[in-house]
């Protein structure tokens, strides 16, 4: 890409990438590959890529070594590994090194390096300034993509950039004598401050040249479409080269194209005359425009002359052409064969001919590539092809055309050469007596004249002490006198005055003529020309100063002189006082002490100081040279005293101010000296007071009475429990009386602020506990903590019959549980006619007693015929004859058998209420005819009889819907996979459900099947108070179910009631949700299935916003479903479809999965006797959906399980 093409970052200038003329003609060698953060050459760390081109890459970098950002170009990598190249370019940015100059870009020199840790190769990059801002092409660009406006440029727009150019281009032409030689659009750069600055002095054209050579390239020096004819046919670089360029440049900038842009370059350049830049504009459309002044049409048609000779000489001219100066004096030309030629003063806007000049003599014939490789070897021996000491002349003549010979055409004939004719020359110079060499050899003195000077140019070179020289090259043309007169510029040195004190008065006299060159006040510098001068330094009260002073060329001279002063020293006691200083009657200062005064002038001062209460300071004083004078006052040698009256609210509050006896207030405070004071207030059980007071003599000062504050601290109260009356009664309390404060502790402590004293903090616990009373000093600024909990336990009393009545050391309680303070108890029990049941035991801080208590119940039972024996558990009770009447029972069903000789024996059973006697009658029958004796039955299991519990409530018992069992399976036999229903060994029914892989336990696992698992496992177990061997087992964790399933398949494998490949577990959650119905749910996991259920389903049907009906299954209380206070015996309630009974309510069931993806926490199914389904609330989700998880570890008193028969593979 050219440099001309936009970069990565378009608003951000930036040195041009190399070149614009090599297009595809041009393959880049490469460059190492850069990134961002690299660092390079020790020092520089690269930060963005500016531009990329054939010639290589530029770089935004940081010097470090400089803290500033600058712009590397990088060489390819066929230049950066030549060592003669790089030799080569080295000398050549030395010689930019000398090119400083505001409006051109600086090159600081040539970097070497390595590229780096594995990438092998050399980098070499030219290490220039980088200016922020635009070319002028991208500026063209950027008019027509985002301003929308025609590519040109107005005259009055481009004039300061133009101007900007040609002083750069004069600069480098006169003083560097370098020609650019590759001037265009975009080698110039617009700075953000809107300044012109020129890039790519010798350096990029350098880098094209060499490329050539090493690659056999064939690449040209210079852009085409900017070449002038000479610089395109391999001429020696001239001025005159750029000024075409910068005609070119100018065209394009006000009419978007070059003079030439298409076709046969070479040929339009060298033969066609472009058409003016309003044509060009007409041609390409753009009708809309200023008007180019015809001064600038003329200066550009000039500058695009054909012939060198005819073109503006240097860029100087060009400027003032431009700005429409007439050019006088006889222009000068660079020497291109011999001596130097005067070139008569043309009129601006004469143009150039349109035909070419004459090929160079040398030239004539030569190819391309022999010339290009004759012109490295050039500027490798005069300094790299850009720095001149001249070129040939073209030969050619203002107006001359090409001649094409044709058939006719005679042979030229030679001209018959003319005799020499001679003049005389008059110099003359200002000043005079300047040194003259002519012609180089010739020295002589001005004014001067010269006769019998051959016609011709001529060169003088002008020399004067203490001025610049001047070089002139002169035409003689005729046998006249030509005058020429040289002004000669003075050089000039710095000069610097100053004084101590600044503004002195200064006058630099000419000692030659006395004449005044400069005056004013210190400090003062400038540029005066060389000679002797006289500096007169004048202060008023002073006598003058009168120092000589020599200026030298570029050297610098200084006079400095410090003129003798007073000084005052102004200091009071105290300080701060203000004052007045005069002289004469003015005032010339104003202030407050202390302060002092340098630099006064000598003589008499007036000083004056106040200070209100005081007599005021009113002294003459005398200021002498280089004397201090001191002045110190004491003001109070004459006081006038004052008085201050301290007040308070309340009084007689101790008053204190330093030196002076403590005062009650009120209190005043009399023949104080005037100032100010500080007064401390002290009154006991008050916060301490200061206040600032200020004095003033003759008066008294009285302030507003100070209000005090009363002085507090913090009480910290809390208790435990919360939410107990408290009393804080005052005993000792200063600064006056205080109420009983009262209240309720809170929840989290409370912060009482109180005024300082003595307290009495009272806390009282309804319902027997001690009052807590303390004694308590609140400090002031201090919290002081009480805190008292009163300890307490728990007592839960479990009566049957629910009505009887209790009392707890003779307090009647009518709820349980109830917290107590510790200490012993005595429980009383009353009910109806029955005999008390009194009970004595000591509750413990913290311990929650759980006492149940029961009323036993009696039967009478009578028999028919009378005389049957009572049979209770296998044990005689007795005779019924005909009535056995048995005592002292625990509530529940009573089973018993009747036996009497010649009658068939019969088991009844009958429920005994707690506290009340019931009967029952039994009938035996007849034995008919003896039979042979039935096979005795398989032992039943016998039956787990826990420790006595209190037995259900009876309406419990009378209100539960009582399904009816559907007939039990018999025990035996290993199931297969037809059995749909069976018994285990421990008598609990199995039967087959769809959607379960084997056979589901009819009802949750329960106390009797699990006891004999816990005893094993010495697992410590325990059922719940109230549970007999027919309730679910609950305290049981994840992990001891599963264990228990285990514990249960070894134990039936071994008996042979199972198969070896059968065996117990947890059923898994999908297999949970089969059994209550629920089969669509989706989801791998039972926390996705639980989002993706139905959330209307719940075990008694499909509802949405219902509590159970009664029956519906045993839940919490509030739910109304059920009157059991914890788990009720298994089987109690209806079956499901499937002859499932429990899945909702009862005991919670862990399954086998994991809920989600944490480990630990698993599901968790059907809710349990505490869960709250309230009417007019929609049910909770996870009575029957997959959502309700729980850690594995934890045991509640409701979760259990359920367990499945799995037939293995």
């Amino acid at each position: 890409m050219s440099s001309e093409q936009p970069t990565n970052n378009p608003g951000t200038f930036r040195p041009p990438a190399f070149d614009d003329n090599l297009g595809a003609d041009v393959t880049s060698p490469g460059t190492m590959a850069l990134g961002v953060g690299q660092k390079v050459f020790t020092h520089f760390t690269l930060k963005r890529l500016l531009g990329q081109g054939a010639m290589g890459m530029v770089w935004l970098a940081h010097n470090g070594n400089l803290n500033r950002e600058v712009a590397l170009k990088f060489l390819p990598q066929v230049l950066a590994s030549d060592s003669l190249v790089l030799d080569e370019l080295r000398r050549e940015t030395l010689r930019c090194l000398d090119l400083s100059h505001h409006h051109i870009v600086r090159v600081y020199g040539l970097e070497l390096g390595d590229a780096g840790t594995g990438a092998g190769g050399k980098l070499a990059a030219i290490h220039m300034e980088f200016v922020d801002g635009l070319t002028l092409r991208e500026l063209m660009h950027k008019r027509v993509k985002e301003e929308g406006r025609p590519p040109i440029f107005e005259v009055r727009e481009v004039a300061p950039w133009v101007e900007q150019l040609c002083d750069a281009l004069h600069y480098a032409h006169t003083k560097a004598k370098v020609a650019h030689r590759d001037l265009k659009p975009s080698n110039i750069m617009v700075n953000s401050a809107g300044e012109a600055k020129l890039a790519d002095f010798g350096v990029a054209r350098k880098i094209v040249d060499n490329l050539a050579q090493v690659t056999n390239l064939i690449v040209g020096t210079g852009t085409t479409a900017y070449m002038s004819p000479q610089q395109m046919n391999g001429g020696v670089p001239h001025p005159t080269d750029d000024v075409y360029s910068l005609g070119a440049t100018i065209y394009e900038l006000l009419t978007s194209k070059p003079p030439f842009f298409s076709g046969d370059m070479r040929h339009q350049v060298t033969q066609v005359a472009p058409p003016t830049m309003t044509e060009r504009r007409e041609q390409l459309g753009f009708t809309n425009c200023e008007e180019i002044p015809e001064v600038w049409e003329r200066t550009v048609a000039a500058c695009l002359a054909k012939n060198a000779d005819e073109r503006p000489q240097s860029c100087e001219e060009v400027a003032k052409l431009l700005k429409g100066e007439t050019i006088t004096a006889p222009a000068m030309t660079f020497d291109r064969k011999g001596p130097a030629t005067q070139r008569p003063a043309r009129p601006p806007g004469k143009a150039a001919p349109s035909a070419p000049p004459p090929e160079e003599e040398p030239r004539k014939g030569f190819p391309l590539m022999p010339v290009i490789a004759g012109v490295v070897v050039l500027l490798a021996l005069v300094g790299g092809g850009i720095w001149w000491k001249g070129r040939p002349d073209t030969g050619g003549k203002p107006g001359a055309g090409p001649v094409t010979p044709g058939p006719e055409t005679a042979a030229p004939v030679a001209p018959v050469p003319a005799a020499p004719q001679f003049g005389a020359i008059t110099v003359i110079s200002e000043p005079p007596g300047a040194e003259v060499i002519f012609d180089g050899r010739k020295t002589l003195r001005t004014p001067t004249s010269q006769t019998n000077i051959q016609t011709g140019t001529h060169t003088l070179l002008f020399r004067l002490p203490n001025h610049e020289e001047e070089f002139k090259e002169v035409a003689l043309t005729n046998t006249g006198t030509l005058e020429v007169k040289v002004v000669l510029k003075r050089l000039t040195g710095q000069v610097s005055v100053e004084s101590t004190p600044d503004k002195s008065d200064f006058v630099i006299t000419n000692t030659a003529d006395g004449s005044v060159v400069a005056r004013g006040l210190t400090p003062f510098k400038t540029n005066l020309a060389t000679g002797r001068y006289t500096v007169t330094l004048k202060r008023t009260d002073h006598a003058d100063k009168v120092e000589p002073l020599t200026v030298e060329a570029g050297a610098q001279a200084q006079v400095s002189h410090a003129f003798p002063m007073g000084a005052m020293d102004l200091r009071s006691t105290p300080p701060g006082l203000a004052f007045e200083v005069f002289r004469g009657a003015s005032r010339m200062f104003a202030g407050v002490t202390p302060t002092n005064f340098t630099d006064l002038p000598a003589g008499s001062y007036r000083v004056t100081m106040k200070r209100e209460g005081f007599a005021p300071f009113d002294d003459t004083v005398a200021v002498l040279k280089g004397i201090l004078t001191p002045i110190n006052w004491n003001s109070t040698d004459n006081v006038l005293r004052g008085a201050f009256t301290a007040l308070t609210t309340p009084t007689n509050a101790s008053a204190v101010i330093e030196g002076q006896a403590p005062r009650f207030t009120p209190a005043l405070f009399a023949s104080l000296t005037p100032g100010k004071y500080t007064v401390n207030y002290r009154l006991e059980g008050y916060e301490p007071e200061t206040r600032e007071i200020e004095v003033k003599g003759g008066s008294t000062n009285a302030v507003a009475p100070i209000a005090l504050k009363r002085s507090t601290g913090t009480l910290q109260l809390a208790s435990t429990p919360a939410s107990l009356p408290y009393e804080i009664q005052p005993v000792s309390v200063l600064g006056g009386p205080v109420e009983t404060k009262k209240g309720s502790t809170k929840a989290a402590p409370e912060f009482l602020t109180l005024p300082t004293g003595t307290y009495l903090v009272k806390l009282r616990r309804p319902g027997g506990w001690d009052e807590f009373s303390k004694e308590v000093t609140v400090a002031r600024q201090q919290t002081v903590p009480v805190a008292h909990e009163f300890a307490e336990g728990t007592l839960d009393v479990l009566i049957e019959p629910a009505s009887a009545k209790l009392t707890v050391n003779g307090v009647a309680i009518s709820k349980f549980p109830v917290p107590l303070p510790p200490g012993p108890l005595e429980i009383v029990a009353t009910y109806a006619k029955m005999p008390n049941l009194i009970t004595n035991v000591p509750l413990k801080k913290g311990e929650k007693l759980t006492l149940p208590l029961t009323f036993p119940g009696a039967v009478g039972i009578t028999a028919d015929p009378p005389g049957a024996e009572i049979f209770v558990g296998g044990v005689s009770r007795g005779k019924a004859e005909p009535t056995l009447e048995l005592a002292g029972l625990p509530p529940g069903n009573l089973s018993f058998e009747a036996k009497r000789e010649g009658h068939q024996p019969k088991t009844e059973s009958v429920a005994i209420t707690a506290g009340e006697r019931t009967t029952k009658k039994i009938t035996l029958a007849k034995v008919v005819a003896p039979k042979p004796a039935p096979k005795p039955p398989e032992p039943a299991p016998k039956p787990v009889v826990p420790a006595p519990t209190p037995a259900p409530k009876p309406e419990q018992v009378a209100k539960v819907m009582t399904p009816t069992p559907a007939p039990a399976p018999k025990p035996g036999g290993t199931p297969t996979a037809a059995t749909k229903q069976w018994l285990n060994s421990l008598g609990m029914e199995f039967v087959a459900v769809p959607g379960v892989k084997g056979l589901m336990c009819v009802h949750e696992t329960r106390v009797r099947d699990y006891q004999g698992f816990a005893k094993d496992k010495e697992l410590g177990w325990e059922p719940l108070a109230a549970q007999n061997g027919d309730h679910p087992a609950v305290n049981v964790t994840w992990q001891q179910a599963r264990d228990y399933c285990a514990w249960l398949t070894d134990k039936e494998r071994k008996a042979g009631t199972i198969a070896a490949g059968q065996s117990y577990r947890l059923p898994a959650d999908v297999e949970w949700s089969a059994a209550v119905g629920l089969v669509n749910e989706k989801g791998a996991l039972p926390s996705d299935r639980l989002k993706n259920s139905a959330k209307d389903k719940a075990p008694w049907g499909d509802t949405k916003d219902a509590a159970p009906p009664k029956g519906a299954g045993n839940y919490g209380p509030g739910s109304g479903s059920d009157d059991f206070a914890s788990t009720a015996p298994v089987r109690s309630f209806k079956p499901n479809q499937f002859g499932i009974h429990d899945l909702g309510g009862n005991a919670a069931e862990w399954c086998e999965d994991r809920f989600g993806q944490s480990d630990g926490v698993y599901a968790l199914r059907g809710g349990s006797w505490k869960t709250e389904v309230v009417k007019g609330q929609r049910p909770s989700n996870f009575m029957m959906l997959s959502g309700y998880r729980f850690p594995g570890a934890i045991a509640l008193d409701d979760t259990g399980f359920r367990i499945v028969l799995d037939p293995g593979k």
